[in-house]
């Protein structure tokens, strides 16, 4: 069976053939393929759009790897699908424009459309908790060259019409929760979908949350550089936490460059709106010497700051099943996650952690609160998560139901 990969990562071989380093995303993207290529029966090509001019193609002795140029994709997504002649080919998410253009070269392909978040779904709820005011109010240079964040919804909501002609055209969608259920089946209107949980990094899987090991009072946060990942929530909470909680010595680790740093003019000009309402709130609460920006983080290092936190926070707007809180619950970390998307096929509520309505701030300070108060709770919460995890992750279980979708498929 030749399936062809199409992703949006770039992957480590190719990565290294061309010098650089290897991408910190698409962990679970590397979770299935590790396991597929052990299968004989299965022949990978894995395609992907990147930054260089040329069409590249790699051989590493197991899969084929094709890079397609942002200039004359369809010429090259041509080239590449015909060169491999697959019997299958899979799109990996339904982010970008890929896979429309794929579906109108090979019409009579079958394809498979994994979902990984829902981009017209996105859109609904990109600027939640954020007012029209304090949008102009931090207005940047960059927002009047390029667009403030009503822009970028917009893009989302232009996105998501592509997203569901590839859904209406594909033969299969792969989803894994209640919630990416509904809305394909919504936006498709018949049943095509299977479901397959995902694999998740490598490290994470043999590693285990100590309570005895963490910094008191310190929150581990995946990411913060668009409005639906919450952190203006977060910020909020942080407030509550400081002072009426009395949590003077909170620290919040922001894994990911520091889009609030505006120390000089270069950073200025390229600064967003958002990051500069960020801004405004740190100082308006005085939590600068409260939040931590990381940097980008390696898987490794990813692993070290979950290790030494006492809690992770997802305050997301919209979720389908978030990775991060999957590596979090892997590791048995206690976690406090906003009921949205898909988050609640994830984690059970004060079961294996704490589920709160997104944008309640009270409500989330609260449960870190708890977290931080209940030693005992918080271990025993954390290790009907890592069990909870190791299911909904396991790698082989996880590959074999891939495969046995890509058969029925292939036998439709």
């Amino acid at each position: 069976m030749k399936v062809f990969w199409v992703v949006n990562v770039l992957f480590p071989f190719p990565s290294k053939e061309l010098g650089l380093n290897e991408s910190p995303f698409g962990g679970w993207l590397m979770g299935l393929y590790n396991e597929l290529i052990k299968c004989e029966d299965i022949e990978l090509a894995v395609a992907t759009v990147y930054s260089g001019n040329d069409y590249k193609s790699y051989y590493d002795g197991k899969t084929k790897y094709y890079l397609i140029p942002q200039k004359n994709q369809k010429k090259f997504w041509y080239n590449s699908v015909i060169e491999f002649n697959p019997d299958l080919i899979h799109i990996h998410g339904t982010e970008y424009e890929y896979g429309r253009i794929i579906q109108s070269l090979f019409p009579h392909k079958r394809t498979i459309v994994s979902i990984q978040g829902l981009v017209s779904k996105i859109s609904d709820f990109y600027i939640s908790y954020i007012n029209r005011g304090d949008i102009i109010k931090n207005t940047t240079i960059r927002d009047i060259i390029r667009g403030n964040i009503y822009r970028e919804q917009k893009i989302y909501y232009k996105r998501g019409k592509i997203e569901q002609d590839i859904l209406k055209k594909c033969t299969a969608i792969v989803g894994r929760t209640n919630w990416d259920y509904a809305c394909s089946y919504e936006m498709v209107g018949k049943d095509k979908y299977y479901k397959c949980n995902e694999s998740l990094r490598d490290l994470f899987y043999n590693v285990h949350w100590n309570i005895k090991n963490v910094e008191k009072n310190s929150i581990y946060f995946s990411q913060a550089n668009y409005p639906i990942k919450g952190f203006h929530i977060l910020i909020e909470a942080a407030n509550i936490l400081k002072y009426n909680y009395n949590c003077k010595d909170l620290k919040i680790y922001v894994a990911g460059y520091n889009i609030t740093d505006l120390s000089n003019m270069n950073k200025r000009i390229r600064a967003s709106g958002y990051a500069k309402y960020l801004l405004s709130k740190i100082r308006k609460y005085k939590l600068e010497d409260n939040i931590i920006f990381t940097g980008l983080l390696k898987e490794k290092e990813v692993l070290k700051y979950m290790l030494k936190t006492n809690v992770f926070v997802q305050a997301s707007s919209i979720e389908n099943s978030p990775n991060s809180l999957g590596e979090a619950m892997l590791i048995g970390m206690p976690c406090v996650a906003s009921y949205v998307g898909g988050t609640m096929d994830m984690l059970r509520d004060k079961e294996e952690g704490y589920l709160y309505p997104f944008g309640d701030a009270s409500l989330l300070a609260y449960y870190i609160y708890k977290v931080f108060n209940d030693n005992k709770k918080s271990v025993e919460m954390g290790k009907l998560a890592s069990m909870h995890a190791n299911e909904t992750h396991n790698r082989i279980k996880n590959a074999n139901e891939m495969i046995d979708i890509y058969r029925v498929v292939l036998n439709r």
